[in-house]
C-alpha cells in the first residue's frame, strides 16, 4: 500500500519542534533528512536500522579490518530514535 505524501506544514510543524533536529537521529538538518526512511513505518524503519551493522559486516572489508583493529564497536542496543529520547527527558 502507498503511504500518502506528508503535507508541508506537517513537516514544518516536525521541523520545529525538534529545533531543526532529525526526529530520527538528531542531527542538525537543513529541513529534512529521512531520506533512507522513505515510506517506511517507524518499527520497519528501526528494523532496517538494527540490520545495518550485519550488512556492513557481510559486505565491507573496511568495515571488518575497522572492527577487527578496534578502531570501531557494534552494539547490541536497541534503535532507539531522537525524538524517543527527548520525549523521555
Amino acid at each position: 500500500m502507498k503511504r500518502k505524501p506528508i503535507p508541508q506544514k506537517v513537516r514544518r510543524r516536525v521541523y520545529e519542534k525538534y529545533g531543526g533536529r532529525c526526529a530520527y537521529c538528531g542531527q542538525p538538518i537543513a529541513y529534512t533528512c529521512n531520506h533512507y526512511k522513505h515510506t517506511l513505518t517507524i518499527e520497519q524503519f528501526r528494523e532496517e536500522i538494527g540490520r545495518l551493522t550485519a550488512r556492513l559486516r557481510e559486505r565491507s572489508y573496511i568495515y571488518r579490518l575497522a572492527l577487527r583493529h578496534g578502531c570501531i564497536k557494534e552494539s547490541r542496543k536497541p534503535v532507539r530514535f531522537y525524538f524517543e529520547r527527548e520525549a523521555e527527558r
